[in-house]
C-alpha cells in the first residue's frame, strides 16, 4: 500500500470512510468504522436514495446482503453521537 504519513495518522478526509470488505460482495460485507463507538445505525440505500434497510448493529459486524439485488448501494453508519460514515459497495452474484 501507500506509505502512511503524519497526516494519515492524525486524520484526513478519509477518517469518515466506512470500511466495507469484500467489495464487490456476494453474501456478506464486513462493516467497520474508525470510531470507538460500539454500535451504530446502519442504513443501506440504492443510488437513487431509496432506503433498503436500517438496523442497529455493532461496529465490526458482518452484514447479510444475500437478499439484495445485484447493483451498487450506499451504506451509511451513524454513531450514537451523530458522527456519520459512508461508502459504496457493489453486490454481485
Amino acid at each position: 500500500g501507500a506509505p502512511v504519513g503524519v497526516k494519515d495518522i492524525l486524520g484526513s478526509k478519509q477518517s469518515n470512510v466506512l470500511e466495507l470488505m469484500p467489495n464487490p460482495a456476494t453474501l456478506t460485507i464486513h462493516l467497520k468504522i474508525a470510531s470507538d463507538a460500539p454500535n451504530m445505525t446502519v442504513r443501506i440505500a440504492d443510488l437513487q436514495g431509496r432506503q433498503i434497510s436500517e438496523q442497529w448493529l455493532p461496529n465490526g459486524v458482518n452484514l447479510d446482503i444475500s437478499s439484495l439485488a445485484n447493483g451498487l448501494y450506499v451504506v451509511t453508519a451513524t454513531t450514537p453521537l451523530g458522527k456519520v460514515f459512508s461508502n459504496k459497495f457493489r453486490k454481485q452474484g
